[in-house]
């Protein structure tokens, strides 16, 4: 899949099956600009947010549970707050220097809850103890047990291991897979990334542990990365607001 798009964001990737994204950039624009002009004909701030929140809203539904969102740029309280309160964990903060620095913010889709909700509601329908569950599970089975810490009400939530994994789906017969459920995000310890446009999507590609990946870009005129997926092979769907910004995108596919 190689897209490209102008109409409104949410069209396209309405077609996408829910879950199938590995990554979401996000580069979104401000409710004003740096002289105070609202940038895109919104009447209020409140109708930006309304907007954002949509947004957000599809990213989490079409982004594997584990799914990155990937958000450049300066972050306000208020944003970082609609982003964890859809769901998504804050995992880490690059800088990215080619002359000019911009901040990186590497989200998770956090998957734990759906896990956890997902095993209650087994436990429940095929209704056996969380003892029982130790026990199949090879764990000790006094206290909350290993149980506990996939399904408890505590800070230590976690997802299960993989030889649990399969325990629990010959158990409930869940036909998930673990790569699924697990984690995709692959930390290169790095503070600081020093480069040209490709090395900056090279890094954030890097991130996932996908090699079959997805990328759905939103704003994609800002950074032109549509050259890296190209040149790469990279499937992607990016969506460009701005006119001019999307006729050079097209110009630059064309060349490739």
């Amino acid at each position: 899949m190689k897209e490209v798009y102008n109409n409104n964001p949410l069209s396209e990737v309405s077609e996408i099956k829910d879950g199938l994204l590995n990554i979401t950039i996000f580069y979104p624009p401000d409710f004003e600009d740096r002289e105070g002009k609202i940038v895109y004909g919104w009447k209020i701030e409140e109708d930006y947010w309304v907007w954002i929140k949509g947004l957000l809203d599809v990213i989490e539904k079409k982004l594997r549970k584990q799914g990155l969102l990937i958000f450049i740029g300066k972050i306000s309280i208020k944003m970082l707050n609609e982003i964890v309160n859809k769901g998504f964990d804050l995992k880490k903060q690059f800088i990215w220097d080619n002359g000019r620095m911009r901040n990186i913010f590497v989200f998770i889709r956090n998957s734990k809850m759906e896990v956890k909700t997902l095993l209650k509601y087994y436990q429940d329908l095929y209704k056996i103890s969380s003892k029982k569950i130790n026990s199949i599970l090879g764990v000790n089975t006094g206290g909350g047990g290993y149980w506990s810490l996939y399904t408890g009400n505590n800070k230590n939530l976690q997802i299960p291991s993989l030889n649990h994994w399969e325990k629990l789906q010959d158990l409930f017969k869940i036909d998930i897979n673990y790569e699924d459920i697990l984690c995709e995000y692959e930390d290169n310890k790095e503070e600081i990334w020093r480069g040209n446009q490709d090395l900056l999507y090279e890094k954030i590609i890097g991130l996932s542990r996908k090699k079959d990946i997805l990328v759905w870009e939103l704003f994609g005129g800002t950074l032109n990365g549509i050259n890296y997926y190209e040149k790469q092979n990279i499937d992607y769907v990016v969506y460009e607001y701005d006119k001019k910004k999307y006729y050079k995108l097209l110009s630059k596919i064309e060349k490739n």
